[in-house]
């Protein structure tokens, strides 16, 4: 998936977070073309998109709510939650009062990712 939003932020080239929405899909079939063969994400990335320009994505949007959903199907599909602790690397660049998902029931780990989608990354 780093590949996905490394080829996303070479294509924007205003750098401003926006991108049009046949762009983004490219960028999405470049790394994905078998799974994304005979399918279209026009629905899926118009929810993104600007008030006044509804071919205007917003991926940085997208980025957070992948990263989310990503987060909580780990949890949903570990019954330990030791499995997915950050590495030392990670736990050292996230700020002081950062959430470590050892220590949390899976009920609380839910609700810390709703108020703070990256806090295990």
């Amino acid at each position: 998936m780093s590949a996905v939003w490394k080829s996303v932020k070479e294509n924007d080239i205003d750098k401003n977070g926006f991108m049009l929405c046949s762009e983004l899909e490219d960028c999405f079939r470049e790394h994905y073309p078998s799974e994304l063969e005979g399918k279209s994400l026009v629905f899926y990335l118009r929810k993104f998109s600007t008030d006044h320009d509804k071919n205007l994505i917003n991926y940085r949007g997208i980025m957070k709510q992948i990263f989310q959903n990503t987060a909580i199907n780990q949890i949903e599909s570990k019954s330990d939650l030791r499995a997915i602790t950050p590495t030392r690397s990670v736990l050292a660049s996230l700020k002081a009062d950062a959430i470590i998902p050892s220590t949390l029931k899976k009920e609380e780990l839910k609700s810390a990712l709703e108020e703070n989608p990256l806090a295990i990354y």
